[in-house]
């Protein structure tokens, strides 16, 4: 037994490690896959004639297990990448790309916001392509591609959690919502969707999932308007019953507080 605790107290820190650097590539159409990097992130690879696009490249150091996730399924090189938005768990590798001659391109609004090392070249949308203001960072691009009927939606999906809305870089909870209820009335019913964490969602569960985010909105809203300060809103939980939605950045009282901020 003793030796038996030895050796796996040795491979510990060697599996933490490898955890850390995990890219798991998840088939999702003949040309697309879901890359899910350190258990947390989506990164999206499609397979072109002549190479692989890669939609955001997860956090920092983790190019070459995204690259590694990428020739398990397919041999040609990657060629571009393309930023979804700015955070930093979607374009941390960006430097890691840059410095093996691929291009890395962006909106506007994304670039401005990247660190050194990291800034790639202007993105100019093109058809399928959407970028929407004020709702989850400032600046989100969705991409629809009809052919394969999937959407790469970013972080206008977070997978039956509360979303983390960036307020400081203009995000806005009530934007947020209603640019998921955009996407959702533009895509079709058999679309595969692809959020920027967890798994693939259908139009239907996007869609459910988007009403619950409102009900939640809504039971906090009518606090809003009868005038309760914030610390009264939280004492009276609002939100009990939505635990499930709940993560480590966003509990319900954080929650409150986005909904609160963008209505008053």
């Amino acid at each position: 037994m003793k030796i038996k605790s030895l050796i796996l107290a040795l491979l510990a820190p060697i599996c933490l490690v490898c955890q850390e650097n995990s890219a798991v590539a998840e088939k999702v159409t003949d040309h697309i896959y879901r890359i899910e990097v350190k258990g947390s992130v989506n990164v999206v690879a499609v397979i072109e004639s002549d190479g692989v696009l890669l939609y955001d490249t997860g956090y920092k150091g983790s190019g070459e297990a995204i690259e590694n996730a990428v020739k398990g399924f397919i041999s040609l090189p990657i060629k571009a990448v393309y930023n979804t938005h700015y955070h930093g768990d979607h374009t941390g590798s960006n430097d890691y790309f840059i410095s093996r001659g691929v291009k890395v391109y962006a909106v506007g609004k994304t670039l401005e916001r990247l660190g050194d090392g990291q800034k790639g070249e202007l993105w100019t949308l093109g058809e399928g392509m959407t970028e929407y203001a004020e709702s989850h960072s400032g600046s989100d691009v969705v991409v629809y591609m009809a052919d394969e009927k999937v959407a790469i939606v970013g972080d206008m999906l977070f997978e039956e959690r509360f979303p983390y809305i960036d307020t400081a870089a203009g995000g806005d909870i009530t934007v947020y919502l209603e640019t998921q209820g955009e996407i959702i009335s533009s895509l079709p019913a058999d679309v595969k969707i692809i959020g920027g964490h967890g798994r693939v969602y259908s139009l239907e569960e996007y869609e459910a999932l988007n009403s619950l985010l409102w009900e939640t909105y809504d039971k906090v809203k009518e606090l809003v308007m009868a005038d309760e300060s914030l610390d009264a809103i939280k004492a009276a939980d609002p939100l009990a019953g939505y635990e499930k939605l709940q993560w480590h950045l966003v509990n319900k009282d954080k929650w409150v507080e986005i909904i609160y901020s963008s209505l008053r």
